[in-house]
């Protein structure tokens, strides 16, 4: 009986601690769990969305929401968000005026697939 009920709790807190969904990060104390998504505000790419680039470089550091980026003309970014969670990895921007950004690590983390989020490209403010 005491087996089977430490089973159950060790499932449920197994279960519990792998179907945590991506979103936002709630406040600037978070912290940020290896493959956990920290979304910093930007729409949600449709699955197999395919995204067509104008070529357009941008260079510099940016404001962006409550976030940071830093973008390099040879097409990579690295981001700051709030409380410290950064984040990087490559950008393109659309014929139809958007900013994809492809995540590919957050923190110290590599992730197996680049994940991308969409925003708006004049969302972007330059940094002085």
């Amino acid at each position: 009986m005491r087996l089977s009920t430490v089973l159950l709790v060790c499932l449920a807190v197994a279960a519990c601690s792998t179907s945590r969904p991506p979103g936002p990060a709630s406040n600037a104390n978070s912290q940020v769990e290896p493959g956990q998504s920290v979304d910093l505000e930007p729409q949600a790419a449709r699955d197999g969305e395919e995204f067509t680039g104008t070529g357009e470089v941008l260079e510099g550091t940016f404001v962006l929401a409550e976030a940071t980026l830093t973008m390099t003309p040879e097409g990579e970014f690295s981001r700051m968000g709030p409380g410290g969670v950064a984040d990087g990895g490559s950008y393109l921007v659309t014929q139809d005026s958007r900013l994809v950004l492809f995540v590919e690590w957050i923190g110290e983390e590599r992730l197996t697939t680049a994940r991308p989020e969409v925003l708006q490209r004049s969302l972007l403010v330059p940094a002085f």
